[in-house]
């Protein structure tokens, strides 16, 4: 069977791609993924371009009661060894209907949890992904009880990383997405992705 990457490099299209990840489970979509190199992943993006619509509840399934945690595990492609390029992004339904989520990684104590708001994309921003990880808003209201305290993105080195950021996401497949980084309304030429525990 061929492997992720060499799907990516033969210009495979989004439906084998996500047919490939959708037969694996959790612990092969996650090695599949942090086997990816920068320039594959950014085809992985391009690819994803006409997939279907991302939800909210591709996220965070509906099936789940507000305020249970869900990951997703992801893999960046910072210029770093492979275990500081990997991240959870925990997300939750708050008893609004809110997306809320923050970022757990090695540098968490150093640059903050990057707490955000996941919402659907509205306007141009469509063209990029059908939702937005919006660190311009933070989330009001509860949360659960063993997340971080909460607090602004443009606070400390918390600015540096997730500041004034917006990532673009697009549907990979069933439990995969990939997520392009914006800083300041321009891309960064930098991306991730994420692989979903079941929920």
């Amino acid at each position: 069977m061929d492997t992720l990457p060499a799907l990516l490099d033969g210009g495979a299209r989004g439906t084998d791609v996500a047919a490939l990840l959708d037969e694996m489970d959790l612990a092969g979509r996650r090695a599949a993924l942090q086997a990816l190199t920068g320039r594959q992943q950014q085809a992985l993006y391009e690819s994803a371009a006409d997939a279907a619509p991302l939800s909210l509840d591709d996220f965070v399934p509906g099936t789940l009661a507000p305020l249970t945690p869900i990951a997703h595990h992801g893999v960046n492609t910072l210029p770093l060894p492979t275990s500081g390029r990997l991240f959870t992004k925990w997300m939750t339904r708050q008893t609004d209907g809110t997306i809320a989520g923050w970022n757990g990684s090695p540098w968490a104590w150093l640059i903050g949890p990057g707490y955000f708001v996941l919402r659907p994309s509205e306007g141009d921003e469509q063209r990029y992904g059908s939702a937005v990880v919006d660190y311009y808003q933070t989330p009001r209201g509860e949360l659960p009880s063993s997340w971080p305290w909460v607090r602004p993105n443009w606070l400390g080195l918390q600015a540096l990383v997730y500041g004034w950021c917006h990532d673009h996401m697009r549907r990979v497949g069933n439990h995969v997405t990939i997520g392009a980084a914006w800083k300041w309304g321009r891309p960064v030429g930098s991306w991730f992705v994420l692989a979903r525990e079941q929920g």
